[in-house]
């Protein structure tokens, strides 16, 4: 038993990070993808509002105990890898 690996209602960091690198990604990548949500200030903003949050994430794993750790990274992993297959099978984007 690897005991408590995460607190109630915290996601994982390394995941969270990703949604701030998807955001500069598709935001670059497809700059006319139809976003009902846009933020004005092109990738300079992205990039500046994405700072703080990344690194918050960055030191809440580094105090992590180490399960919680290896379960974001696992999280990382899955999702990383069913998008890998699913666009090998033509299912993604």
């Amino acid at each position: 038993m690897l005991g408590r690996t995460a607190t109630p209602g915290v996601r994982p960091a390394p995941p969270r990070s990703l949604v701030f690198a998807g955001l500069d990604w598709l935001r670059v990548g497809e700059p006319d993808l139809p976003r009902p949500n846009r933020v004005p200030g092109g990738i300079p903003r992205n990039v500046l509002m994405s700072v703080p949050p990344v690194s918050l994430c960055g030191l809440s794993m580094a105090i992590s105990p180490l399960p919680t750790q290896l379960l974001g990274f696992a999280a990382v992993l899955t999702g990383w890898l069913v998008y890998t297959i699913g666009k090998a099978n033509g299912r993604a984007a």
